[in-house]
């Protein structure tokens, strides 16, 4: 268990007061967690910046799925790791869609054609007419 003296914990919750109520459930699971202050950053950064500041990717994924990050949180020890993880997801979440897109060239591409599909239905006539007389 971590612990703080007054000062420290008091400046911790100066920082968090930059922060919308939104962040109340995260701070909580942080606070938790053992981790009081909360990501570094100002509500400005841009999580699209060539470095994106810890605030900037959490409020990113706090956006796009608080749940996800409310279970990174409750599993990490440090903002640091909060990151991490959530880089690391994106970086699957893309890999899997990049699959997604060459699975789906890829059966287009095997897939027949109207020109082949017409070309097999007319085949099927034939053998059925040529079975029957």
């Amino acid at each position: 268990m971590r612990t703080f003296d007054r000062e420290t914990f008091l400046k911790a919750q100066a920082l968090w007061r930059t922060f919308g109520p939104e962040w109340d459930g995260i701070k909580a699971i942080a606070a938790h967690r053992g981790y009081i202050f909360p990501p570094a950053g100002t509500v400005h950064d841009d999580r699209d910046a060539e470095k994106p500041s810890q605030r900037a990717i959490v409020w990113r994924a706090l956006e796009d799925n608080p749940r996800q990050l409310a279970a990174i949180v409750g599993r990490c020890n440090s903002w640091s790791e909060v990151v991490d993880r959530i880089i690391g997801r994106e970086d699957r979440i893309r890999a899997e869609v990049g699959l997604d897109d060459r699975n789906r060239e890829w059966d287009a591409k095997g897939a027949p054609g109207h020109k082949e599909d017409a070309m097999s239905l007319a085949r099927i006539l034939r053998r059925l007419e040529d079975s029957a007389a």
